[in-house]
């Protein structure tokens, strides 16, 4: 008579240290007994990275461990992509763990982490806001990689290799989870190029419209922590690009309702979690809802000029003057102890673009050096040369909508 099959019991896995001696691990951590016991220094159940003892073998990370570019991303870049830091914040507590796990998502963490901690190495966080020394798109472009200096050429590589490795992603629309992990890995690449300031932001978007669209829509990502963090990020982020994309998809954008009550999503979600931020959380909406209206009334002043019922310039210069001076003047009533001014990027970018007045600019490359001297995000260095452009274009009667998608940077 056959035997009877046992019944089917999954694998439990231990220490890397059990499995090489071929004994049943007993899964006590941090370390199991069977190791301590015998003198042996156990590696714990966690993920074991081989063959190198940090995150490469070689070249620009060589040495270093994932808490390393963690710590660099944790500290320096996670706290910028929201008004209030905090558990709450995905940046650092679902992107971050799930890089783990998905190597395409680890490969853009890293490429925002290596060009951040670059500039600090290589001294361009020193370097003034308005100098000379900083190239702009130098060190993302393929054809560009040789150029750049030793230490850029591991985060250049790191980006490009990312992108291209995203491309060749063939999206099922009913693979959520893959769906999820594209989307979450273009999202840290446009952090990438805030970080760097690279001009591939339009093209990064274009990528992002072809994966939504691929999978089908919100609706088709779920209902999960993940998934929910995703839409908030890209339904702000979507509102921010418009204008910096086109005129037409700025004025579509923000005269739209549900647009504008879904970029606001990620500061009620922030300020939900931290009660004592309410005060804090209405100045930045009340500000960013000031900047959108100062982008709308000149657009749609820009289409009245076009007809004969247009107003005097006169009118329309002191309008824009009293909206700039009351942008001013709320954002100084924001108190300077609390945290929140790093999310006002773009809307402190929109404000000064539509400056008329000497004292108005002053104040407003003021705020750009303060943001930079934060941060060090290149995007800042950027959109302060181009608002200083807009300005000298000011006599030209060039209009500043207009101008701001030739910029093609991301300043958030």
């Amino acid at each position: 008579m056959p035997r009877k099959p046992r019944a089917y019991r999954p694998k439990t896995r231990g220490c890397f240290e059990c499995s090489k001696r071929r004994v049943s691990c007993d899964r006590t951590e941090p370390q199991c007994k069977k190791c301590s016991s015998r003198g042996l220094q156990c590696s714990g159940l966690g993920i074991r990275h081989r063959f190198s003892q940090g995150v490469a073998a070689r070249g620009f990370w060589v040495g270093k461990t994932i808490q390393e570019v963690y710590e660099e991303v944790s500290t320096h870049i996670a706290c910028e992509m929201v008004a209030i830091d905090g558990q709450h914040n995905g940046w650092r507590h679902i992107v971050l763990p799930l890089a783990l796990s998905e190597r395409l998502v680890l490969n853009a963490v890293l490429a925002a982490s290596s060009f951040h901690l670059a500039s600090w190495r290589t001294g361009e966080r020193q370097a003034p806001l308005l100098s000379g020394h900083f190239r702009p798109s130098s060190s993302l472009s393929p054809g560009a990689v040789h150029a750049t200096s030793g230490l850029r050429i591991e985060p250049a590589q790191m980006y490009i290799r990312t992108i291209m490795d995203l491309k060749k992603r063939d999206i099922r629309p009913h693979n959520r989870e893959e769906s999820l992990v594209t989307l979450l890995t273009i999202l840290n690449l446009l952090v990438t190029v805030m970080v760097t300031g690279s001009d591939d932001f339009p093209m990064l978007f274009r990528l992002l419209d072809s994966a939504m669209e691929v999978i089908g829509g919100e609706g088709n990502l779920g209902d999960t922590e993940l998934s929910r963090f995703i839409i908030r990020q890209i339904c702000k982020m979507r509102v921010y690009a418009a204008p910096l994309l086109s005129e037409d998809a700025g004025v579509a954008t923000l005269s739209s309702e549900t647009n504008i009550m879904r970029a606001f999503e990620c500061l009620r979600h922030c300020s939900e979690r931290r009660p004592d931020f309410t005060a804090e959380a209405s100045i930045i909406q009340s500000l960013i809802q000031q900047s959108y209206d100062i982008y709308l009334q000149q657009a749609r002043h820009d289409v009245l000029s076009d007809s004969s019922f247009c107003r005097p310039p006169s009118l329309h210069d002191t309008e824009s003057i009293w909206r700039v001076q009351r942008f001013i003047d709320t954002f100084q009533s924001f108190p300077s102890e609390s945290s929140g001014m790093q999310v006002l990027v773009w809307a402190t970018f929109v404000a000064a673009s539509a400056c008329v007045l000497e004292e108005h600019r002053s104040f407003f490359l003021r705020v750009f050096h303060s943001f930079y001297a934060r941060s060090g995000f290149k995007n800042l260095s950027r959109g302060a040369k181009h608002i200083q452009m807009i300005w000298d274009c000011d006599a030209s009667g060039e209009r500043w909508v207009s101008l701001l998608p030739q910029a093609k940077v991301f300043v958030m």
